[in-house]
């Protein structure tokens, strides 16, 4: 990602956060309820600019999953994992590990997902019969 692409992200992250600030509590709790999401974790994703999907995406296909296939069999889990990952804290952790081609192999000791796309995977696995 280029430096000017970073900053165009960033400011437009900071703008998304300041709006969503100024909006009134019960506007805020409507949103969260639009999009089927606690108020608290709404607040969350846009404070860190709601990104996080990139990652996900990734780690889901180094792990050998079709995200598509989630999204279809398990639409609601796919959405929790996609508010999760948008809030998660550990985002660099995360980036630089995939950078490395080493997120499949140690996700689970820093990814607040970890358990459910572990279960994910067992699920796969027990599908193709193993």
């Amino acid at each position: 990602m280029s430096m000017a692409t970073t900053l165009r992200s960033w400011w437009t992250d900071r703008k998304a956060e300041t709006e969503f600030n100024h909006l009134g509590s019960g506007e805020r709790a409507a949103i969260a309820r639009d999009v089927r999401l606690p108020e608290e974790m709404l607040s969350r994703i846009v404070e860190h600019g709601g990104t996080g999907r990139l990652e996900l995406s990734q780690l889901l296909s180094e792990l050998g999953m079709d995200e598509g296939e989630i999204a279809r069999e398990h639409p609601g889990v796919m959405r929790d994992l996609e508010a999760t990952c948008a809030g998660c804290d550990g985002r660099s952790r995360c980036h630089r590990n995939l950078e490395r081609g080493t997120a499949a192999e140690n996700f689970e000791t820093y990814c607040p997902n970890a358990v459910t796309i572990e279960a994910l995977l067992v699920q796969k696995a027990r599908r193709a019969g193993f």
